[in-house]
């Protein structure tokens, strides 16, 4: 049901062009403005209903009903798609659904006018909009989050905590009261991951190991409410016991790791210093009754029924002030939550309190840390802990080798998240054992939608997918079903595809290649822990991400049963199928009838009747990344038939020749060409008029350019391209794109890249040079500059080229991103060049031989430098930063190959001069790093995030683990792969 708001939207549009085509064509048939008018009007209020319902599940004849308008709508957009269709082919003969003119050659004004008034008649039909009205008159009786969570949440991961042993120590660690007595404050400490990872595990291990015994036993006994305190002064001392017990209600028993001496050690030191105790559970709490809960704990006596939210924070304060308390709020949902309690826990000096906030929001948690306290990322296990939960909980006894060849793909799509390993294992023993494994793998997604014994897992994956606000984010979630498993989806590629499918608004420009609405809907998704990263770009963005395992499945489902999408192994039954996903799958279009589909994703072989493209007509998405049979050929057939196509990837693909026929794409937004063969393209590629972006590396072919050097092509060029990225072109022999690039400039080209390559001569280099000059200049008329890359794989460390690098750096203007990558390293150049701008947010510099730290300082003196990536074989001399250098820097990453520089931070005393005082991300990318090569990080007060290389050593990484338990912020260390290998 969620593609009927969608259609609507980009219906919008369309009628306008419809309507001009009809004028251009005929005169008016009567009434047809009319129909149109009413049938784009009935299409909003189909939306406006289906979105109003689309966050309950709706059953018998109210589901039936929103399957007939979605029907109706794709109906009413196949009409219009028809008769543009059928118009953009004029000349040719192929009639399209049985809808043609006398001739054959196109969908009369009068077909149109008649297949209008037959949708009018089905949308006015009395009974069906009696039907429709009755059931829109209301909200939905519920909301998603009203379903109760289910029970077993307190003992389905009871002691179940393989491979989370270092998380417990780490966070007992945040907990110690701290050696200086200037940090005796308190602090609140998030714990934050996606549902079912162990937050509320960890937390109440945590929770359970630091209450003294006797007041678990007295909570056991019923003793305390939900928000569960036990304050010492309430026990009769003497009557303290030692001997822990199991299967306490508020936590379970400790993982083997804890109960080892040294272990045991850290504990009792940890307990003697808090005196109160307190848990409570947020979510679908609002903050009065979370406040109101823990201060019934606190006060028995108090009654909260004459108290406002400022009186509960004024009492809770006064019961909490002076004392030593741990409190415990797990699954916070809101931020504002937390914005209306934080007032009510007393920041007094030397108090060494802690809060402990769980969420599955990374912004929450961010909230709730700021200033002081931690932030917690909670991990997936990895293979060998996953393998050995599962087989324990599955109570597999069977030979290892069978275990492993018959469980490894259920145990691959539970991608190392407890929860899910917990879940299937029992379903798993119980129908069956071993044997079923590779049942329950094929079947999961129906499973995890319909078995009862996956209960708690099912309430995860629909809490998140109905917690989603719209219908517009939760079609974003699903559209992650169209990609392969385990494939990390690229942002930018994503996002592209989401505008041509219409599932996202195209409003005016308000970031370079990304618009603000746009980033924020994936944003969203990996903000709740949907979707995870995988990826960032230099300036800390997300590059690529992906969906778990076992929410890949639960979207599959959801597709399927949603319509939203069609794949080989189901055998689709509705009318409408807008979109087929295939990899190493089969698919014949023409059994499927009446089936347009507007997206079309296809990898590995495809077979000849899906590259036939029959019933493809109406497609607007076509994806073919290593697709491996796909020929020029059937570029030859995209481009004669497919004529409404807006995205259009070849990425990977064997394909090496772009045909001219490619002009009839005149709707095309998208052209992917990277990793292909093709290496010059023709000019009808950059005449397109919708094109957006262009993506490859390639010339333009010999002798096209004099065409385009005519005076009405360069006046296309200059003010009705929409070219907004051109990554990238070849700067070789062949002229055109360094000829080009001033008009296609003038325009609103945003993101460029650049190959040299040696053969390139004086007349390309100049007209490139007045290019990039005339790119830097005229990004001052935008709001966020321009990100400009320049390649010199290819190209001689000559005199030529230090012309032009000695020319860019005297042009004036705004460059919010600059690439240089290359063999040798003209540092003064571009330090030159970075200082002339003035507004430089990013640098990258990439080079294969070794840099002088010396050169790369000098880089510091860009005051507003926010993102700065060094890669080179080595760095020689010792790295010394002192104080205002790189003061604006967020982000440093140093990829090196054989060494890294003894680093020494002279920041002095004035906090307003301190060297990179605003570093929150270092990442050492170096396999041969040795300790912390002289890097004292608690200079850096700023830092959240260290990255190393995945191969770096175990004593490597322990001594940076050992220098962060030592700073304020306790940042977080990831090990990533090298980028040069990606």
């Amino acid at each position: 049901m969620l593609d009927c708001s969608f259609v609507a939207r980009l219906l919008a549009p369309v009628v306008t062009f419809v309507l001009k085509l009809v004028h251009e064509q005929h005169e008016l048939t009567d009434g047809i403005e009319n129909d149109i008018d009413f049938v784009l009007r009935e299409l909003h209020a189909i939306a406006a209903a289906t979105e109003k319902h689309s966050s309950v599940p709706v059953e018998g004849d109210a589901r039936c009903i929103l399957e007939e308008w979605r029907e109706l709508a794709y109906e009413i957009e196949q009409c219009l798609d028809i008769f543009i269709h059928s118009h953009a082919r004029k000349r040719q003969r192929t009639p399209l659904l049985g809808l043609e003119d006398d001739d054959g050659t196109l969908m009369h004004p009068t077909d149109l006018a008649r297949s209008l008034k037959n949708l009018r008649q089905k949308l006015e039909e009395p009974e069906k909009r009696a039907k429709r009205y009755g059931l829109c008159s209301g909200a939905p009786s519920s909301t998603p989050e009203s379903t109760p969570e289910p029970q077993e949440q307190n003992t389905r991961l009871l002691g179940k905590t393989v491979g989370m042993s270092g998380a417990l120590q780490d966070i007992l660690e945040m907990i110690k009261p701290p050696q200086d007595l200037k940090e005796e404050k308190l602090k609140v400490i998030s714990i934050v991951g996606p549902g079912g990872v162990g937050k509320t595990l960890l937390a109440r291990t945590v929770y359970n190991t630091n209450r003294p015994v006797d007041q678990r036993n007295a909570a056991k006994k019923g003793k305390s409410s939900t928000a569960n305190l036990m304050n010492r002064d309430h026990l009769k001392k003497g009557k303290r016991k030692r001997k822990r017990k199991q299967n306490d209600r508020h936590g379970g028993p400790l993982p083997e790791s804890h109960q080892h001496r040294e272990s045991s050690n850290n504990v009792h030191q940890v307990c003697a210093h808090f005196d109160l105790f307190v848990w409570t559970h947020a979510a679908d709490m609002s903050s009065y009754k979370v406040l109101e809960d823990i201060l019934k704990a606190v006060d028995k006596q108090v009654d909260t029924a004459i108290l406002d939210r400022h009186g509960l924070i004024q009492r809770l304060e006064s019961r909490l002030s002076g004392k030593r308390y741990l409190i415990v709020i797990d699954d916070m949902r809101n931020k504002q939550q937390w914005e209306h309690i934080k007032a009510a826990f007393p920041d007094k000096p030397h108090v060494r309190s802690r809060v402990i906030v769980t969420t599955r929001i990374q912004s929450i948690s961010d909230a709730c840390s700021s200033g002081n306290g931690y932030v917690y990322k909670m991990r997936t296990l990895d293979k060998s802990d996953s393998r050995t939960l599962f087989i324990k909980e599955a109570s597999l006894n069977e030979d290892e080798k069978a275990i492993e060849q018959q469980s490894s793909g259920l145990i691959s799509k539970c991608d190392g998240l407890p929860l899910a390993l917990v879940s299937t294992a029992p379903f798993v023993r119980d129908n069956g054992g071993l044997d079923f494994c590779a049942q329950a793998c094929l079947q999961l997604g129906s499973f995890l939608e319909k078995d009862k014994s996956l209960e708690r897992m099912q309430w995860v994956l629909r809490s998140n997918y109905n917690g989603l606000d719209g219908s517009a984010l939760k079609a974003r979630l699903l559209y992650f079903c169209t990609f392969k498993r385990e494939y990390e989806v690229r942002r930018n590629s994503l996002i592209r595809r989401w505008l041509a499918e219409g599932l996202l608004d195209r409003t005016p420009r308000l970031s370079s290649s990304l618009l603000i609405e746009e980033y924020n809907s994936l944003c969203t998704l990996i903000d709740r822990n949907i979707i995870s990263p995988t990826g960032v770009s230099n300036n800390g963005k997300v590059k690529r991400c992906r969906p778990s395992g076992m929410l890949l499945e639960y979207i599959l489902n959801k597709s399927m049963v949603e319509n939203f999408a069609a794949f080989p192994q189901q055998e689709p039954q509705a009318q409408y199928i807008r979109r087929f996903s295939m990899h190493h799958g089969r698919y014949d279009f023409r059994d499927f009838g009446k089936s347009y589909p507007r997206t079309l994703v296809v990898s590995g072989e495809a077979g000849k009747d899906v590259l036939s493209f029959d019933n493809c007509e109406l497609m607007r998405v076509l994806d073919l990344e290593l697709c491996t049979d796909l020929e020029n050929c059937h570029l030859e057939k995209i481009c004669e038939d497919l004529l409404l196509l807006k995205y259009l990837s070849l990425r990977g693909t064997g394909t090496t020749k772009i045909p001219r026929n490619i002009e009839h794409l005149q709707w095309l937004q998208t052209l992917d060409l990277r990793k292909t063969g093709i290496e010059v393209i023709p000019k009808e590629v950059v005449l397109l008029p919708q094109l957006a972006h262009l993506l490859g590396r390639f010339q333009l072919l010999d002798g096209d350019y004099n065409e385009l050097s005519k005076p009405t092509l360069k006046q296309f060029l200059s003010h009705e391209s929409k070219l907004e990225t051109l990554t990238g072109f070849v700067a070789g022999k062949n002229s055109g794109f360094p000829q080009l690039l001033n008009s296609i400039v003038n325009r609103g080209l945003r993101k460029l890249k650049i190959w040299f390559t040696s053969d390139v001569d004086d007349t390309n280099l100049s007209d490139l040079t007045e290019g990039i000059m005339q790119f830097i200049r005229e990004g001052s008329n935008l709001i966020d500059g321009r990100s400009l890359s320049i390649g010199l794989q290819d190209y001689p460390d000559s005199s030529p080229f230090q012309t032009f690098m000695a020319s860019l750096s005297t042009v004036k203007g705004s460059l919010s991103s600059l690439k240089l990558h290359g063999p040798s390293s003209p540092l003064g150049r571009v330090i030159t060049i970075c200082i002339n701008l003035g507004s430089l947010d990013e640098l990258c510099l990439s080079f294969t031989t070794t840099l002088r730290w010396d050169d790369i300082v000098l880089v510091g003196q860009c005051g507003i430098l926010r993102y700065l990536k060094l890669v080179a074989v080595d760095i020689e001399g010792e790295a010394i930063i002192e104080r205002q250098q790189f003061k604006a820097l967020k982000r440093l990453s140093l990829v090196v190959q054989e060494r890294v520089p003894h680093v020494s931070i002279h920041d002095g005393h004035d906090p307003e001069n301190k060297a990179l005082k605003r570093l929150e991300s270092l990442h050492i990318i170096c396999e041969q790093l040795d300790g912390l090569s002289g890097i004292e990080i608690t200079h850096l007060t700023s830092l959240k995030e260290i990255g190393l290389h995945s191969g770096t050593t175990p004593a490597t990484v322990r001594a940076w683990k050992d220098a962060t338990r030592h700073h304020p912020n306790r940042p977080n260390i990831e090990l990533v792969e090298d980028p040069r290998n990606a």
